[in-house]
């Protein structure tokens, strides 16, 4: 997003926060704290802030010498019901850990979660080590370690989207309308790029 920013002449000051959960974030946007953000809502419908959203389908994150790393097509999560889970910590990331145990208990199933992180990257490293498997979104394919794959994950009820969030009030000028433009055109680019690595 900032290499675009600034091909298309946009001077920005950057400030980079990480803010979780989601209703962090947006209480930092509505007290004009942050001007853009990126959540993941544990819900349907979108803030009133949103401005731009991509589908991140939910994937099961798999070390490579799993035996179903071997498989193609969509996994049901089912099949990892007795598989040791690794897991966001509920209390650095609860609305992707509620979603994430949603999926598990619509799927029949209580997950055995023997190790939390508070990052994707963490999540994603101790899948490689072989501490066991993890829900994560699709996007995470772009970061993971040679010793994971990812498979999406068979029929899940519950959408998985990454949502852009704007201050309306910060960002109403041409140069904020710009700033949102570019945002939504390299969110919109992700989105290309997990479907060309995730088919």
């Amino acid at each position: 997003l900032l290499k675009r920013l600034a091909r298309a002449g946009l001077q920005v000051s950057v400030e980079a926060h990480e803010l979780i959960p989601s209703a962090r974030q947006l209480q930092a946007l509505r007290n004009a704290e942050v001007d853009l953000g990126f959540i993941r809502p544990g819900t349907s419908s979108a803030p009133p802030e949103a401005v731009a959203s991509i589908d991140d389908p939910y994937c099961l994150a798999l070390a490579t010498d799993h035996p179903l790393a071997a498989t193609r097509g969509p996994l049901s999560l089912k099949s990892v019901a007795q598989a040791p889970f690794v897991s966001f910590s509920r209390h650095a990331e609860s609305d992707y850990f509620d979603q994430t145990a949603a999926l598990c208990e619509e799927a029949g199933f209580t997950p055995d979660l023997r190790h939390t992180a508070g990052q994707f990257v963490s999540v994603l490293s101790m899948v490689a080590s072989g501490l066991g498997v993890a829900i994560v979104p699709a996007s995470c394919t772009l970061m993971a370690p040679r010793e994971v794959v990812l498979r999406r994950l068979k029929g899940p009820s519950r959408p998985s989207r990454l949502v852009m969030v704007r201050n309306e009030r910060q960002m109403q000028d041409a140069w904020g309308s710009q700033v949102v433009r570019e945002a939504t055109l390299e969110l919109q680019a992700l989105e290309a790029t997990i479907r060309k690595k995730m088919p």
